[in-house]
């Protein structure tokens, strides 16, 4: 049921906690508009998390590594 799982995950974010670091976020963008007009924008990004031991707590894996990733592209196209 839906509202007993979210009841648990709210008692688990609640106590607690010896940790109290989330981790570290880094973080790096580039943005590119040719001839500095907003017609054509294309931007990347690229983002690493590091766990730290509140994380650790509240999101076990089965992973070997505390490192996530994320990277975007976005293309804006403007007539």
């Amino acid at each position: 049921d839906l509202h007993v799982r979210s009841r648990r995950q709210r008692q688990m974010c609640i106590r607690d906690r010896s940790s109290k670091s989330i981790g570290w976020d880094t973080s790096i963008s580039l943005l590119y508009r040719p001839n500095f007009t907003q017609n054509i924008v294309l931007r990347a990004s690229g983002a690493m998390l590091s766990g730290g031991g509140a994380f650790k707590e509240l999101f076990a894996t089965d992973r070997s590594g505390d490192k996530f990733y994320s990277v975007l592209f976005n293309l804006i196209l403007t007539y």
